[in-house]
């Protein structure tokens, strides 16, 4: 488009108008992308676009790459595209799981347990996405602040699932730093001042009272103090147990899950759909 916008001057027997339906655009588009795929590669050009999560099975954790977007192609070349909140019918969360265990040889009770757990981790995630790409957050740095939370939920989840003590500790930063942005995003979009402090429980008692807070209250009384958690963040004080790491986990989606939620918005994009047109320059000869 910028090709054609400001480098082509005229179109013998055409116009620029409306460019992107004409014919001799798709020779344009396919020599561009060509040359970007060879100097950039394809992930640059067809990136995958997940969110990252965990399970917990059998005293291990596991990476789930949940998808963003569900598309549905259909016959007439057009494709419905949903920003899905909820596992969608027809969606396995189980199958999102990076090198996990064989499904096909769990006992049913046991794989009816990781649907229903991948289902939450899914569905909460996605809530998460959703309501902090449509909170009214016109301030840049805080829109930047609110974008980061679910990069730090990304960074948690792959190092609880990578191999080594190390890892482990250094989640639970992530986890701290994913619910303490979201706090202060929100209270930035809210006008309320607040120190700037690292200590989630003082940020829970600086936030309106037109909210109940008394779950956030009650599920960081399960989250371990900023002092702890810098401690473990510089690989001090031994390292969280399994259980431990996945209630920290628990309770970092769970505080982002409501603080993302009560933003204010203009719109709403909980599983809406759009149904979108293939392009006529990527249509096959």
């Amino acid at each position: 488009m910028f090709f054609v916008d400001h480098l082509v001057l005229d179109v013998e027997g055409d116009t620029k108008e409306n460019y992107l339906l004409k014919s001799w655009f798709k020779p344009i588009f396919g020599h561009i992308q060509y040359w970007y795929e060879k100097r950039y590669g394809q992930t640059k050009v067809h990136p995958n676009r997940f969110l990252a999560g965990v399970l917990k099975h059998h005293g291990a954790f596991f990476l789930l790459h949940i998808p963003l977007t569900v598309a549905k192609p259909q016959g007439d070349g057009t494709c419905w595209v949903t920003f899905a909140k909820d596992v969608l019918p027809g969606e396995d969360p189980a199958s999102w799981m990076t090198n996990g265990p064989s499904l096909e040889q769990m006992p049913p009770k046991q794989l009816a347990a990781l649907r229903k757990e991948a289902t939450n981790t899914a569905t909460r995630l996605r809530g998460i996405r959703n309501h902090l790409m449509t909170a009214d957050l016109p301030v840049v740095a805080v829109r930047a602040m609110a974008n980061s939370v679910l990069r730090h939920l990304d960074k948690a989840a792959a190092d609880l699932s990578a191999p080594g003590p190390e890892a482990l500790s250094l989640s639970v930063w992530d986890l701290h730093m994913a619910c303490e942005k979201v706090m202060k995003a929100y209270l930035n979009q809210q006008g309320i001042p607040y120190e700037q402090t690292h200590n989630l429980r003082d940020l829970v008692a600086t936030s309106p009272k037109t909210h109940d807070w008394s779950a956030v209250k009650t599920v960081l009384g399960h989250f371990p103090s900023e002092q702890r958690v810098m401690k473990w963040r510089y690989q001090e004080g031994g390292v969280p147990s399994l259980n431990d790491l996945w209630r920290f986990y628990d309770v970092a989606l769970e505080v982002c899950s409501i603080y993302a939620a009560r933003m204010s918005r203009r719109f709403l994009l909980d599983n809406f759909s759009v149904q979108i047109r293939r392009p006529p320059w990527l249509e096959s000869d």
